[in-house]
C-alpha cells in the first residue's frame, strides 16, 4: 500500500478538514498581507461518477459567476463534451482518484517554465513563462530623471486533463518604476498585486490562497510576489488535506520576469 493510501485510510473516519493558510514575516514594500478563500460549493458526500453529473456540477457551479468565469465555464463543458465518451468517463474517473488528484498536485514543481506528462499523457502539469498583462506604459528608448513607466506582468501553472485545463493559478504584478538619472531606473512603487483561482473544474476541491507582501530589494532593482494555494480534497466522508504550493513572481526594473511554484 503506498504512503499516500495510507494517509487515506487513516482519515477516513475524520471530518472535512480545512486548511489553515501559512503566513509570512518578511520585510516588505508597498504592500500588505491578505487572504483570501475560493472553494468549489460541494455537499458532503457528493458524487460525480458519470460524465452527466459532472456536466450537470459544472452548470450548477456556473450560477452567479461573473461573465468572464461564464464564457470560460462554458468553453470548457463544450470542450467535455467534444471528448469521445470513454474519455469523458475516464476524465471522470480520474476525479475519483486520490492517486491522481496527489500527482496533480505534487508534479508541478519547478522553478522555471516547464511541462510535464503523466498518465501516459493523459495529465499535462505545466508552468508559464512570465507574459504582459498589458504592455509598459511608455515606449520611450532614452527617458530623462524623474520620467516614471508602468509594467504588469503574470505568471500560471495549469493542470491539464485530455486537453483540458481543470486546474489554473496566477500570480500577477503591476508596479511602477522611476528614471532616478539617465539610463537607470528603480522600482518605486507596487500598483496592483494579485492571486488568482483562474479556474477550477475539480468537484470537491477546496483551494484557498495566502498573499503575501510584496518584496522590493533593497537596491529597488527587483520586487518579488508570493502566493501559497493551500488544497482540501472531499470525498465521501473523507477529508483529507494535500498540502500546500508556493507560487510567486518575481520582476525587474526592465519590466520582465520569472516566477516559478514549489510544495511547501
Amino acid at each position: 500500500m503506498s504512503k499516500f493510501n495510507k494517509l487515506i485510510t487513516g482519515v477516513a473516519a475524520m471530518s472535512l478538514l480545512l486548511s489553515v493558510p501559512l503566513s509570512a514575516s518578511a520585510d516588505s514594500i508597498g504592500s500588505v498581507e491578505s487572504q483570501s478563500t475560493y472553494s468549489v460549493e460541494t455537499q458532503s458526500g457528493f458524487s460525480v461518477k458519470t460524465p452527466e453529473e459532472y456536466i450537470s456540477y459544472l452548470k450548477q457551479t456556473n450560477v452567479g459567476s461573473s461573465n468572464e468565469e461564464s464564457s470560460r465555464t462554458k468553453l470548457f463543458i463544450s470542450q467535455f463534451k467534444s471528448l469521445p465518451r470513454d474519455k469523458q468517463q475516464q476524465f471522470v474517473d480520474y476525479l475519483n482518484d486520490p492517486e491522481f488528484l496527489n500527482t496533480a498536485f505534487t508534479a508541478i514543481n519547478e522553478q522555471t517554465e516547464a511541462s510535464k506528462t503523466f498518465y501516459n499523457g493523459d495529465l499535462t502539469v505545466s508552468s508559464s513563462s512570465v507574459m504582459e498583462i498589458f504592455p509598459s506604459s511608455s515606449s520611450v528608448s532614452i527617458m530623462a530623471k524623474g520620467d516614471t513607466k508602468d509594467h504588469a506582468l503574470y505568471y500560471e501553472d495549469v493542470i491539464n486533463v485530455f486537453g483540458l485545463d481543470m486546474v489554473k493559478t496566477r500570480v500577477e504584478l503591476s508596479y511602477r518604476t522611476t528614471e532616478v538619472q539617465t539610463n537607470s531606473s528603480q522600482i518605486t512603487s507596487i500598483l496592483n498585486k494579485q492571486g488568482t483561482l483562474v479556474q477550477n473544474y475539480t468537484p470537491g476541491a477546496h483551494i484557498t490562497k495566502t498573499e503575501h507582501n510584496v518584496v522590493i530589494s533593497s537596491d529597488k532593482t527587483t520586487a518579488k510576489f508570493t502566493v501559497d494555494w493551500s488544497w482540501n480534497f472531499l470525498w465521501d466522508k473523507l477529508g483529507l488535506t494535500v498540502g500546500t504550493k508556493r507560487q510567486w513572481i518575481e520582476v525587474n526594473k526592465a519590466g520582465t520576469g520569472y516566477g516559478g511554484i514549489y510544495n511547501l
